[in-house]
């Protein structure tokens, strides 16, 4: 339902993310704060934030690095909370970032162009925005952000 608070059983969520990556020699930095007056559809923002990670991994994967690391952070602003999810794989090339979120478009050779596409979508309609950015020291950064629902 629309309106639900972002609360603890969110960070469950995490743990078994973790969990997951744990198996897969992947490091998982979680920098959460706590903030639950975001009016989200939970099960639709978890969706977003599977699909970001299952991103991560996926390009961690095809990279021969030894210390593959995943952070998800977020962070309050006055009206939003800012959640990011940055990998150190190799990024997106930069012929590719304008239309990463664009329909049927994909940079994996076996993509069908829907799930970024699909998370934007499910972002906009909560109010927020969903971005991407070159990862500092490189990787992948997307950025979520949604409104609070105490803001005027």
């Amino acid at each position: 339902m629309m309106n639900e608070p972002m609360s603890t059983p969110s960070k469950a969520f995490y743990l078994k993310a973790h969990e997951f990556l744990n198996s897969t020699n992947i490091l998982l930095n979680l920098d959460l704060c706590n903030h639950k007056d975001i009016a989200i559809h939970r099960g639709e923002i978890q969706q977003v934030i599977l699909n970001l990670l299952n991103n991560a991994i996926q390009s961690l994967d095809s990279t021969e690095k030894s210390n593959k690391t995943i952070t998800i952070r977020s962070t309050v602003h006055a009206d939003a909370l800012r959640l990011s999810i940055t990998d150190n794989a190799a990024g997106v090339p930069q012929d590719r970032q304008d239309n990463l979120f664009e329909l049927l478009s994909s940079t994996k050779q076996t993509g069908m162009g829907l799930g970024l596409w699909l998370c934007s979508h499910i972002v906009t309609r909560h109010g927020g925005k969903l971005w991407y950015e070159n990862a500092k020291g490189g990787g992948a950064n997307f950025v979520m952000k949604l409104p609070s629902a105490l803001r005027q």
